[in-house]
């Protein structure tokens, strides 16, 4: 089993999806800056401004960026959204008891934008099958909607099938931003607001309810990262427990770990981290806290894992040492074409005789 996510680049877009899209929908239609000008009076946070030039929510250098014209005439009065006041919710669940109750208008909010702009709904786009998932951009007290996108990652390329800004905040630039936000440009996590929440219920009428969400999202990543649920091995019989990496108020998951304790010794089968929270140092801080953890039992002497050859530099900053010569105590511990790898925590004491 491998400890290792896949290294995923993100440097290409999908934008001629995108663009196609857009055009067909005319996603860019230029919208009448006067019925801007008084939606704005609905949201304290949102100011108006005259200004001559505005920023495009079309795609960096598109072909189609001037197909229809979302800058308005020089010197009218359009919308100013404060670009801090924003915030991406990324994989919202569309279907199902997993819903959030109180994203339950934005998404409504997001399905009407979709019949306007696509003359279709996103929701049948949106499933596990098809990997498709939707991401909100709106205000951080969640009382207004702006737009959203649906995206997924395949063989290491984020993919964009649709995008679309609410038609009073058009000529904000806000295009431009959710794609931003969306190849983790902006993306800074709080440490101080981490939780890993260890031996998480998979299985039966324990589930905790309110973690429903949060698994689904978790599997979803395992699909995506190891082509595989880890539901089957994450059982009483295997020993194997999942953590999760959530936000304090259990509203954003960012990633998990699977691991469990033999024979005094902490072995992890895979660690993952949500595609828009890669590269904010979150794979580092769960082996930490999962290493912190370990110390605390007192009876964990060693980490051990097996990893793919790509990620052996992460783990050797974190002190794991790489072994020629397996010494594996099961066939769990290595997997062909990995490498074995090793961290003491504490001396083991000695037997005496």
């Amino acid at each position: 089993m491998s400890a290792a996510a896949p290294q995923q680049r993100c440097g290409s877009l999908a934008y001629d999806l995108l663009l196609e899209k857009s055009c067909e929908a005319t996603l860019l239609t230029s919208t009448d800056t006067g019925d801007a000008a008084a939606a704005a009076e609905d949201h304290s946070h949102v100011a108006v401004a005259t200004v001559d030039e505005a920023a495009s929510t079309a795609a960096p250098s598109s072909s189609c960026s001037t197909t229809g014209s979302e800058t308005p005439p020089r010197g009218k009065r359009i919308v100013v959204v404060n670009k801090s006041d924003l915030v991406l919710i990324p994989n919202v669940v569309v279907h199902g008891p997993a819903v959030d109750a109180e994203l339950e208008s934005l998404l409504q909010q997001a399905r009407e934008l979709s019949d306007s702009a696509f003359n279709e709904d996103f929701s049948a786009e949106v499933t596990k099958k098809t990997g498709w998932k939707l991401s909100l951009l709106v205000s951080r007290d969640q009382r207004t909607f702006y737009g959203f996108v649906i995206a997924k990652v395949t063989k290491g390329m984020l993919s964009v099938a649709k995008i679309a800004v609410a038609l009073e905040f058009r000529g904000c630039g806000l295009g431009r931003h959710i794609m931003n936000e969306l190849r983790g440009k902006r993306i800074v996590v709080n440490k101080s607001d981490l939780v890993l929440i260890p031996n998480v219920v998979v299985h039966g009428p324990a589930v905790d309810a309110e973690l429903e969400s949060l698994l689904q999202q978790a599997r979803e990543l395992s699909d995506s990262a190891f082509n595989e649920d880890f539901s089957a091995e994450v059982t009483k019989k295997t020993g194997w427990k999942l953590s999760l990496l959530v936000s304090r108020d259990q509203r954003t998951f960012y990633g998990f770990v699977i691991a469990k304790v033999t024979k005094g010794m902490l072995s992890v089968a895979k660690i993952a981290v949500a595609l828009e929270f890669r590269g904010c140092g979150l794979g580092r801080h769960i082996m930490n806290e999962l290493m912190k953890a370990a110390k605390k039992q007192g009876d964990v002497y060693e980490v051990c894992l097996s990893s793919l050859p790509e990620a052996i530099a992460f783990y050797k900053r974190l002190g794991f040492r790489t072994f020629e010569g397996l010494r594996a105590t099961t066939q769990e511990d290595v997997v062909e074409g990995q490498v074995y790898m090793e961290k003491r925590l504490r001396q083991r004491p000695r037997h005496r005789r």
